[in-house]
């Protein structure tokens, strides 16, 4: 009883350290992808990371673990027997998200906001029509 109890500790401890993990990792991701313009295009990429990285699977004894892990030890080691399921699930976790995202985001076109729920700037106050001054030199 004892010992079960030890190795939940154990497990739920390695899961909290792989969530935070996974945050800082989606954090740099983030910061990545800003510098790309096209808004929708930076936020599939964004999603497409944290779909791949928060997708669970069941592994022995009825554990979880992260999917693209089980996935790829299973590809190297194991056969593609119990990858192919693996990967074929979290394409389908991937599309479902990506959908729902471009559903969302036509609605919210259709509407009339931006996805973000920024309203766009008028072009009158836009930094592009200002005079650009050069800097003063002493």
């Amino acid at each position: 009883m004892a010992q079960s109890i030890a190795q939940l500790g154990e497990y739920t401890i390695a899961w909290l350290v792989y969530l935070a993990a996974v945050l800082g990792l989606l954090i740099v991701c983030w910061r990545l992808f800003r510098g790309i313009g096209w808004r929708y295009v930076r936020r599939v990429l964004w999603l497409t990371c944290a779909v791949l990285l928060l997708t669970p699977a069941i592994g022995a004894k009825d554990y979880w673990a992260p999917a693209w892990i089980m996935g790829s030890l299973e590809a190297l080691f194991g056969g593609l027997d119990i990858a192919i399921p693996i990967a074929t699930m979290m394409g389908t976790v991937l599309g479902v998200v990506l959908g729902l995202y471009t559903v969302f985001s036509i609605i919210a076109r259709i509407r009339g906001g931006s996805p973000s729920g920024q309203q766009p700037t008028p072009k009158s106050h836009s930094t592009r029509n200002r005079k650009r001054t050069p800097p003063r030199v002493a």
